[in-house]
């Protein structure tokens, strides 16, 4: 793999490339509707409310599948580098 740039920065990016091609990975593993609710919400900011409508489950049940994605994700990625995972962790999310 080429990077370009020296230093810190260049190190930090190649973090981040690997970290994203895990993420990737660890949500291809993860079954359908756990990988979806934790996008929609995560990455699209969806309400419960939005996505319970959105994959026509119960808000109650698009909590229990974020909190399975989140703890699913947590375990497949905590040894990647770079791997903070503060924003898996927030409870807001």
């Amino acid at each position: 793999m080429v990077i370009e740039g020296r230093g810190q920065g260049s190190l930090e990016q190649l973090e981040v490339k690997e970290l994203m091609w895990d993420f990737r990975r660890a949500l291809a593993k993860m079954i359908p509707i756990e990988a979806e609710v934790f996008c929609l919400r995560c990455i699209n900011n969806m309400s419960y409310r939005e996505i319970a409508k959105f994959t026509e489950i119960s808000r109650v049940v698009v909590g229990v599948r974020l909190h399975r994605a989140k703890r699913i994700l947590r375990e497949l990625l905590k040894k990647s580098p770079g791997n903070n995972l503060g924003w898996i962790n927030n409870e807001n999310g």
